[in-house]
């Protein structure tokens, strides 16, 4: 891969850089997210839920948010929807990212590459979003 158009990054560094982008955009959006049950809930699309994505999820759930777990295995999934309480789906990872107003990824580290290379229009539009909001002030 030597002729990649992206930085090569040592994997602390990459995993530094990720985890403050992480609180930089998560701040705001879960402190939200993560409040109080609210009347105006999401539709949160999990790619991966394992230990963290699962925990994440319920919680979201009983925040009273429509959650989408998904899986390379999503017949696994059946306890953790059951678990939800009627606020869950399971399905693929192409499945969630076309069901979320807002992606959570809980893969590991190496998984990371392939996600982004599954679904790059999807970042794509969300980055624009993002930073169109940015530059007009409306969060």
């Amino acid at each position: 891969m030597k002729n990649s158009r992206f930085p090569r990054f040592s994997r602390r560094a990459f995993s530094r850089s990720l985890m403050f982008s992480g609180i930089a955009l998560g701040s705001g959006l879960f402190a939200r997210v993560l409040g109080a049950q609210t009347s105006n809930s999401l539709q949160i699309g999990i790619i991966g839920s394992g230990r963290m994505g699962g925990a994440v999820g319920l919680r979201l759930a009983e925040s009273g948010h429509e959650v989408f777990f998904s899986s390379r295995n999503p017949e696994q999934l059946d306890n953790l929807v059951e678990q939800a309480s009627g606020r869950a789906h399971a399905g693929y990872p192409a499945d969630a990212v076309a069901f979320g107003e807002v992606i959570l990824i809980a893969v590991p580290y190496g998984a990371l590459q392939q996600i982004g290379r599954d679904y790059p229009a999807h970042y794509r539009e969300a980055i624009e979003q993002y930073f169109k909001r940015l530059a007009t002030g409306k969060q």
